[in-house]
């Protein structure tokens, strides 16, 4: 993580050290320049605070990490808000904002250390072959979340440089809402890793396709309510986030919703059998796939319909992809 965080502050300094900005239709000012700088600091020490992420799900402390990313998260929202009112410049808030994670960043490592009461291990065959066995696993699981980040990150990217970064903010603002709703998914099913690592080890497969069929109901009943309170207040949610800029997409944002209604409802099955370890060969090509092909569809409908296809550009990738998903998961699942 450090070594990529690195990378992409080397990136970023380049960027605007040689004032190539003018690639993504920035203006190469001072300000500018400054912003960047300081993100690229950011970027360094960034990436390795998702080691402890990591690691507390390692040590199954997703309640832990939950509750101190929330309070981060509200800390962080809520200080930025008021320097911004003070009037503070926007490089500073780039970085007072980054300061609650180093705060928080002390809670991890404290959980960590009290989950974690024997640091020394004996390193015998035994271990040895264990070992092996998490870095195989975990080696698969960093490609897929890798290409995850393919989606999260470039789409800005590509965005700024063929739509201009005018159109950044209302891109990112309709998003934000859509992938609010992803997210909400994913913390509620995020303890279910854990738990399908114990079935696995009991290979008890009853209890297995029980809690995939009973937890994917429930998943599905809570995600929906959200998406439909979305679908249904969506005009006034963009107007208080962007104002009547952001209000005038919010078509498009209905159109987004109901693209992902029917395909998120794999998610609590994905991550059951990404616990469980018995597909996760298949399910790291099949991520990787996924972001080639997003970023294919986003490029082409950018060219075609603009604003409007990009931001409906992730939604259907996930369309597509729902058919090779479940023709992997069928035909490899016990």
């Amino acid at each position: 993580f450090l070594i990529i965080g690195i990378f992409i502050a080397s990136v970023i300094t380049t960027l605007a050290f040689f004032n190539l900005l003018s690639i993504f239709k920035i203006k190469n000012t001072a300000d500018a320049n400054l912003i960047f700088y300081c993100t690229a600091c950011l970027a360094i020490f960034q990436w390795p605070l998702k080691v402890f992420d990591n690691s507390m799900k390692g040590f199954n402390l997703f309640h832990e990490l939950n509750i101190i990313s929330l309070k981060r998260s509200i800390a962080s929202t809520f200080l930025t808000i008021i320097l911004a009112l003070i009037g503070f410049p926007l490089y500073t808030l780039i970085i007072i904002r980054f300061i609650p994670s180093l705060f928080f960043l002390l809670q991890k490592i404290e959980a960590i250390r009290t989950k974690f009461e024997e640091p020394f291990v004996i390193l015998d065959q035994k271990v040895i072959n264990i070992i092996r066995d998490i870095y195989e696993y975990s080696l698969w699981v960093f490609i897929v979340n890798l290409s995850s980040s393919v989606v999260n990150r470039l789409d800005k990217i590509i965005v700024s440089a063929t739509l201009g970064i005018e159109q950044l903010p209302i891109y990112v603002g309709i998003s934000r809402v859509m992938k609010i709703i992803i997210q909400i998914n994913g913390m509620l099913k995020s303890a279910v890793l854990p738990i399908a690592s114990e079935i696995s080890e009991t290979r008890d497969s009853l209890l297995l396709k029980e809690i995939a069929v009973n937890g994917t109901k429930i998943l599905n009943i809570i995600f929906s309510s959200v998406a439909v309170a979305v679908f249904l207040f969506s005009k006034p949610i963009l107007y208080i986030l962007g104002g009547v800029a952001l209000a005038e997409y919010s078509s498009v944002l209905q159109i987004g919703i109901v693209l992902l209604m029917p395909v998120l409802c794999r998610s609590f099955l994905n991550t059951l059998l990404l616990g469980t370890g018995q597909i996760i060969k298949m399910q790291t090509i099949w991520a990787v796939a996924s972001s080639l092909l997003y970023l294919l569809i986003c490029i082409y409908f950018i060219r075609f319909y603009g604003l409007k296809g990009a931001i409906l550009s992730h939604p259907f990738t996930h369309i597509i992809m729902f058919a090779p998903w479940m023709f992997i998961v069928f035909r490899n699942i016990d």
